[in-house]
């Protein structure tokens, strides 16, 4: 599940650094897999230890501040309007009895 992952962050590489090829990209890639950390203990039991995606490193995903950003206005996330008839009409009435 690691591959959603690794695309997003290379997508915030790719953010920055605007390849213009495939080669460029693989670069990017590459980047990625030279500066995963290695400090965690496999216990998986297939014998190869992959390098872990480590969006914390600023020698690579240094953040970088862009003019404006952080002034959009913030939008209360507000429950849908029920549009049911019966929620209209206001309290229900009993039913006569017949």
């Amino acid at each position: 599940m690691s591959s959603p992952h690794v695309a997003e962050a290379l997508a915030l590489l790719a953010s920055v650094n605007k390849p213009g090829n495939a080669a460029q990209v693989q670069a990017l890639y590459n980047t990625l897999k030279a500066n995963g950390s290695s400090a965690w203990t496999d216990d998986s039991g297939d014998g190869f230890k992959e390098p872990l995606l480590d969006l914390l490193n600023v020698n690579v995903f240094a953040p970088r501040m862009i003019a404006g950003a952080g002034t959009a206005r913030q939008h209360p996330i507000r429950p849908p309007r029920c549009k049911s008839p019966a929620r209209r009409a206001g309290p229900r009435s009993s039913p006569e009895p017949g």
